[in-house]
């Protein structure tokens, strides 16, 4: 009798949980057809961005100790000592939003490795007495290297890798087309374009993630992008 109540006893908890199971399941289930059944009804989100020329600041990041007097001394690689020089602008945003800033300029850049490291000697000199808060820190300091006018230059996350191909969507009619692009410099958000989208033309600047040729599109404004890969 014992043994057969065991038995009842495992029999429910196991109904119990194969219940449970198959509610989760089919809850989840809902969850994807009614994004879908959005999808199909309004189209797909993205945000909208219309192709235009302007302008873009290249930055190349430097860190370094700050010293007593503004001087922030670093040693940086072959490839970023190439692209700075003597005169060039930077700025340090510290804080704990980073919302305020210290400006100056390069002091030195060395021509020369350093045998030791393999580097090469960077110092950036601020334009008055740095704050207390950043004295004998570690510190980023973004230096403009270059700055090119009146380009087509597209949100980074716009861009997507396909069998070593860049592309991003281009929202025609209401339908997303899937247009290869040539790419150049890039900075921390966008990239220089070569050839590929025409001023005018109306951009996926976000929610590319999801689509697909052809598909419809919703366009949102204030569409915002939790996924990207590139």
């Amino acid at each position: 009798m014992r043994k057969l109540l065991y038995l009842a006893a495992i029999i429910i908890c196991a109904g119990i949980v194969i219940f449970k199971a198959h509610i989760i399941t089919e809850h989840q289930k809902k969850e994807v057809v009614s994004i879908t059944a959005e999808w199909e009804r309004n189209g797909k989100p993205v945000a909208p961005l219309t192709v235009a020329n302007r302008d873009i600041v290249f930055t190349t990041k430097v860190s370094g100790i700050m010293k007593t007097g503004g001087n922030m001394e670093s040693y940086v690689t072959a490839d970023v000592a190439s692209g700075l020089r003597e005169g060039q602008n930077f700025s340090i945003y510290y804080g704990n939003d980073g919302g305020l800033s210290v400006f100056g300029r390069v002091a030195f850049v060395s021509r020369k490795m350093d045998v030791l490291t393999g580097l090469y000697s960077v110092r950036l000199k601020t334009s008055g007495i740095p704050p207390e808060e950043l004295k004998n820190k570690i510190a980023v300091a973004y230096v403009q290297t270059d700055e090119l006018k009146n380009v087509i230059a597209l949100p980074n996350e716009s861009i997507f890798m396909d069998n070593g191909r860049r592309y991003c969507w281009i929202i025609e009619d209401g339908k997303a087309e899937k247009r290869y692009i040539e790419t150049g410099s890039s900075n921390e958000t966008h990239t220089l374009l070569k050839r590929g989208v025409k001023v005018g033309e109306i951009l996926a600047a976000r929610g590319g993630y999801f689509l697909e040729e052809g598909d419809n599109v919703c366009l949102c404004p204030d569409a915002v992008s939790y996924t990207h890969l590139t």
